[in-house]
């Protein structure tokens, strides 16, 4: 929502939604107040949010808020006015796409490397955010044209589906995407059919993917680590040091939690936790959130072996957490819709924050008092969709989390999360089901930090000799165990409940210095995650550079054709002799092997960049390190302005985020080149008079 950052006065909020946590749950008793029809639940509280209000003649909320979101309707019949589309075809089409990846491309583009510059991000609320974060800076691009924007969100998605996927490399992969559609466009535009330029792309994309796997080595000690870290932030030893401390003592499935330091130094410390594979049930428990988990100190936490089905069930749990004001985290077995959606609202609370009280009158001379009215502020910006769905009442439930593993196995792990956090299983096997379970039964952790797949609880330093007590009877039952199955799951859970948790206490002189380097942690300990799985390649973009040698293009180009042949082979069902097509095979081959060329010609561009940002000619830097004739594994070390072999400079990158790039850039493109038309909203003449009618939903 632009344009808000203080205080708004919000007096129809209160009388739209100013019913309780616990109200609301009593009145859903009687009536059906969770309705799966709204974006996410309470319909009723939708329709209440947008309406105007009659005694105060004031605006909605959600016009207030942003007013662009919402659309007028000609009458009251409930029926939307329908703006008109713009159709564009053809080579126009590709053109304004290729426009909105561009510009993305060239802000993201300058980050690349270690001599990489930053980038200012304008808020809406609070000081600007200076990042060197390419997915961060992708997400955050909104172009004024609707064609070019259409292509900005392409990139955006392809950059954080690499980031998901990989966790580092957006940068990459956001230039290789600029690069190989500019190429590709140009040759459509010429005239060739895209279809086949873009399986030779797709054909091209697979071979180098299989080649970088190849040529990928094991993280073997603490040296692979510390450069791996290094280069992922951008160069900084210090935090790379840091991040492979944490790695080394923990392992390679090591949970990492990043805090803020109140001084400027960078710490590590250890703690006991206990972390799980699952996340949260739903993304929008991250509404608010501006990285991609969730975090609490001192939270509760109440364990349950099967699914919630309603509130009401327990009801006398969420009344205490709501009279205490403490955040309460839910792990349960599974949650129905009704239930999530009621969580997932009251989670939101948090997005507004009451500062003070005020009164309307409606006869002041009398003093007479009509209603309250709460002035709130906005602890971030927030649209129409978040704030419609936000009631009035007080922080309870922060997140739920459905419990890990399946079957029995899963009881065992939540037996495990209870130990850990000192509660008692909610079971109807134990005799405690949920409706006679109370406050007493929930436990508690030092902080619980919850991302999309995966949980680490701070377990307290009081419950830890009832952890190792657990520890210990698995321990036996594993001596028993006849199965090498049953003996891997209870390692597993042996692991995972005495393994530690490592803390990054990240300082910095200002919030803007902190949140930058917080990105970088974050970006660092992806790729190490990465390259222990899929193992490390020289970086530098000497990895993608080498995929464009004319060694290895005629490689590709010979196996594209070989396929195309095989692939336009014919079968004569009266003879059963094979036959070719021999002139429309010869076009199709060439625009294949065009495609995989196209490919090739794009990889040298990684290189190029981290060239140009550290002030010199990508182009001249290119042809040195081809020149020269090297193995594989030499290039240009931009930290140091030095030619040589980068895994002994310690430059390296995951394997896992070239590939990521690879594919994932390629797949975009080759979708730019067969897009042959689009539809978009016609831009609205802002001078246009807009009729003042009530808004209906």
């Amino acid at each position: 929502m632009g344009g808000l950052s203080t205080l708004v006065s919000l007096a129809a909020l209160a009388a739209a939604v100013s019913v309780s946590f616990v109200d609301a749950f009593q009145a859903s008793r009687s009536s059906a107040v969770m309705g799966p029809s709204s974006l996410h639940g309470f319909s009723s509280l939708r329709s209440t949010a947008l309406s105007p209000n009659k005694q105060t003649g004031l605006a909605p909320f959600a016009t207030l808020a942003a007013p662009h979101l919402v659309r007028q309707s000609p009458s009251s019949t409930g029926v939307f006015a329908r703006r008109s589309k713009k159709v564009i075809l053809a080579d126009e089409c590709r053109n304004q796409l290729l426009e909105g990846i561009q510009q993305v491309a060239n802000a993201v583009r300058v980050t690349l490397g270690p001599r990489g510059r930053n980038v200012l991000l304008e808020k809406d609320y609070g000081p600007p955010l200076i990042v060197n974060d390419g997915v961060t800076i992708a997400r955050n691009i909104e172009l004024p044209n609707r064609a070019h924007n259409a292509g900005a969100k392409l990139v955006q998605e392809v950059a954080s589906t690499s980031d998901e996927w990989a966790g580092d490399g957006t940068s990459s992969t956001t230039i290789l995407t600029a690069e190989i559609a500019k190429k590709g466009v140009e040759y459509v535009n010429q005239g060739h059919n895209p279809i086949p330029l873009q399986r030779g792309i797709q054909k091209a994309a697979r071979i180098m993917m299989d080649e970088v796997k190849k040529l990928a080595k094991p993280v073997n000690g603490f040296g692979d680590l510390l450069n791996i870290a290094t280069v992922a932030t951008s160069g900084n030893a210090s935090m790379g040091e840091v991040i492979a401390k944490a790695f080394d003592k923990l392992g390679n499935h090591a949970a990492i939690v990043l805090e803020n330091n109140p001084s400027q130094e960078d710490n590590l410390e250890f703690t006991e936790g206990y972390t799980f594979e699952r996340g949260y049930s739903s993304p929008y428990f991250l509404l608010g959130e501006e990285a991609d988990f969730i975090e609490w100190k001192n939270p509760h936490v109440m364990v349950c072996d099967y699914k919630i089905e309603s509130a009401q069930a327990m009801l006398p749990i969420l009344e205490h957490f709501v009279r205490t004001k403490e955040p309460l985290v839910i792990i349960a077995e599974d949650f129905s819709t009704d239930m999530l959606q009621t969580c997932i609202i009251n989670s939101m609370r948090r997005l507004l924050k009451v500062v003070r009280e005020a009164y309307a009158w409606s006869s002041p001379e009398a003093g007479h008092r009509t209603h309250r009215q709460q002035i709130v502020e906005l602890s971030r910006p927030c649209d129409a969709a978040e704030i419609i769905c936000v009631q009035n009442h007080r922080i309870c439930v922060q997140v739920t989390i459905r419990a890990p593993s399946f079957g029995e196995r899963r009881k065992d792990y939540l037996r495990d999360i209870a130990v850990a956090t000192n509660a008692q299983l909610i079971s109807k096997d134990l005799g405690l089901p949920l409706e006679e379970a109370t406050h007493e039964h929930v436990g508690s952790a030092q902080g619980v930090v919850v991302r999309k797949d995966r949980t680490s609880i701070l377990t307290r330093p009081e419950f830890q000799e009832q952890i190792q007590e657990r520890v210990q009877r698995l321990q036996t039952e594993m001596e028993t165990a006849t199965s090498k199955f049953d003996k891997e799951k209870l390692g597993e859970r042996i692991a995972a409940l005495s393994g530690g948790i490592a803390r990054i206490m990240i300082g910095a002189s200002t919030e803007t210095e902190q949140k930058e380097k917080k990105l970088r942690y974050e970006d660092a300990i992806n790729a190490v995650r990465a390259a222990i799985e899929t193992g490390y390649v020289p970086g530098g973009g000497v990895t993608y550079l080498a995929l464009s040698t004319e060694q290895f293009r005629k490689k590709v180009l010979d196996t594209v054709e070989q396929t195309a042949r095989e692939e336009m082979k014919g079968v004569d069902e009266s003879t059963g002799e094979e036959f070719q097509v021999v002139e429309e095979m010869e076009s199709e081959i060439e625009l294949q092997k065009a495609g995989a060329n196209i490919v090739a010609d794009s990889m040298s561009s990684i290189t190029k960049q981290i060239a140009s940002n550290a002030g010199l000619d990508g182009e001249r830097v290119v042809n040195a390190i081809l020149n020269a004739k090297k193995p594989f594994g030499f290039g240009w070390n931009a930290k140091t302005n030095r030619f040589g072999d980068m895994i002994s400079q310690g430059v390296i990158d995951p394997a896992k985020v070239c590939i990521s790039a690879i594919e994932h850039s390629t797949s975009v493109a080759g979708l730019v080149l067969t897009t042959e038309g689009m539809m978009i909203e016609e831009e609205q003449d802002k001078n246009k008079s807009v009729p003042n009618e009530d808004v209906e939903m």
